[in-house]
């Protein structure tokens, strides 16, 4: 007999980072040292051995994974030995002996509350009742289930529930302890009953010193964490004063070995002066990124060197089958001359673009999704510019004539007309690249006009960014 509480359930449920771990680094993420073998011995370690004649073979770990039952058909241990010994360190809560020996001892339970702790603090806490965690556990039973262990789940469920009334990092943390614990256990869960009675649950709460997580309302601010955005990427930003394309800036995301998030910010642009000639200046900021789980946006505000803060926010959107490739963002930063505060977009792209690309680029940051305002001479630019590109023949066939019925000291006509224009067979990929190709066409007397824009992007605008 079991309950639907499994360590892949929680591995899924708890956050990006932890999705990303193995099965064998998960078990060791959330259980005592005294089974890794890199810090200690003669404690149970070898279940998680990575050989796996020594250590729990695929099979077997695969099982406790899944509710440490050997299949959903036969609900016996996965690992009969580990379940005792892993009951038997929770019950005598035994020290650990590092192999380490400047590092204290430390009883079993202390330490994996402990890490467990850490990992709510830099892994994606769940910081509320409302987080998939605690809303899709299920402590409903499989197969037959007496009287008294039933009992047991009931009053862990009780236990859980009361913990995640004060929402503070300890109480969570207690929370997700007895999560794990049950899913090891299962049906022995009534052995550990000292670790989720009534006494025990209000010892935890009020030895509690933690300030409630609910800064910001529901607190949906976590740092971010998704593995998939954890690269490093070409930022494309038009130049505060020259309005050219800042070509060799990047964006780094990255985790640390505790799991923690960090992001960098270098722009790089090159300088013409009487007295140096020419020089490369370059600037670096650096902050962590936080996820907005009400908005579904991150948040990166970062310094440089000399604490100047810029703040660089994009949408979130999972990516399933591969690394994100291509986001538009907003960089909030202090205008050169004025100092006041302007809102710049920014590409953020995982390729190098090439030379022939970089006018669709500079094209998109001055996208507004409403209209195009074009002179003649900028037309005649753009038609010189572009001659050799393959849609250029289509264009002059079907696009122009389009452009001498909104004639009159300029062009001016909705993106949209040219994104539909029925005259045209071109792909709608195509028709994207000259609506961008015109956007980037300077104007002759606003080095200004359309630099800073709203974030939003034409339908289809990754497809020739990925």
């Amino acid at each position: 007999m079991s309950v639907n509480v499994t360590l892949n359930f929680i591995r899924e449920n708890w956050s990006s980072a932890t999705r990303a771990m193995d099965r064998r680094a998960f078990c060791l993420a959330v259980l005592p040292d005294a089974y890794d073998p890199g810090k200690c011995e003669h404690q149970g370690s070898d279940f998680f051995h990575t050989d796996p004649m020594i250590g729990l073979s695929p099979q077997t770990l695969n099982g406790l994974m899944r509710g440490n039952r050997k299949s959903a058909q036969n609900l016996a241990y996965a690992s009969a030995a580990f379940t005792k010994d892993f009951q038997g360190k929770l019950q005598g809560n035994t020290p650990i002996t590092y192999l380490d020996p400047q590092r204290p001892d430390v009883p079993c339970v202390e330490n994996m509350l402990s890490k467990i702790r850490t990992m709510v603090r830099y892994h994606g806490t769940p910081r509320s009742r409302e987080h998939p965690l605690f809303t899709r556990m299920d402590f409903g039973t499989l197969g037959e289930c007496d009287d008294l262990t039933c009992r047991s789940y009931r009053k862990l469920r009780i236990a859980i529930e009361s913990l995640l009334e004060r929402e503070t990092e300890t109480s969570l943390s207690y929370a997700i302890f007895l999560l794990v614990v049950t899913a090891l256990l299962q049906d022995r869960i009534i052995a550990v009953d000292h670790l989720y009675n009534p006494a025990a649950i209000d010892q935890i709460l009020h030895s509690d010193t933690d300030a409630p997580l609910l800064e910001t309302g529901t607190r949906q601010h976590i740092p971010f964490t998704d593995p998939d955005y954890m690269n490093t990427y070409h930022i494309y930003l038009l130049h505060d004063t020259s309005n050219r394309l800042f070509r060799t800036g990047h964006l780094a995301m990255k985790l640390d070995g505790h799991g923690r998030s960090s992001a960098s910010l270098t722009i790089e642009s090159t300088v013409e002066s009487p007295i140096t000639g020419r020089q490369s200046l370059q600037r670096t900021f650096t902050g962590k990124p936080m996820l907005s789980h009400a908005d579904k946006t991150v948040y990166i505000a970062m310094t440089d060197q000399r604490d100047s803060l810029i703040y660089l926010t994009f949408a979130y959107t999972q990516f399933n089958f591969a690394p994100m490739y291509f986001r538009s963002a907003l960089l909030v930063s202090l205008e050169p001359e004025t100092k006041a505060p302007q809102v710049q977009r920014a590409a953020i792209v995982a390729r190098d673009l090439g030379e022939e690309e970089l006018p669709y680029i500079k094209g998109l940051l001055r996208t507004d999704g409403k209209q195009v305002l074009l002179t003649p001479r900028q037309l005649e630019i753009f038609k010189e510019k572009f001659r050799d590109y393959p849609w250029m023949e289509d264009f002059l066939k079907n696009y122009e004539p389009i452009f001498q019925t909104h004639q009159r000291t300029f062009y001016c006509f909705y993106e949209d007309e040219l994104l539909s224009c029925s005259a045209s067979d071109l792909p709608y990929e195509d028709r994207l690249r000259i609506l961008l190709a015109l956007k980037s066409v300077d104007p002759p007397n606003d080095n200004t006009l359309h630099k800073f824009l709203r974030a939003s992007v034409p339908p289809k605008t990754h497809m020739i960014l990925k």
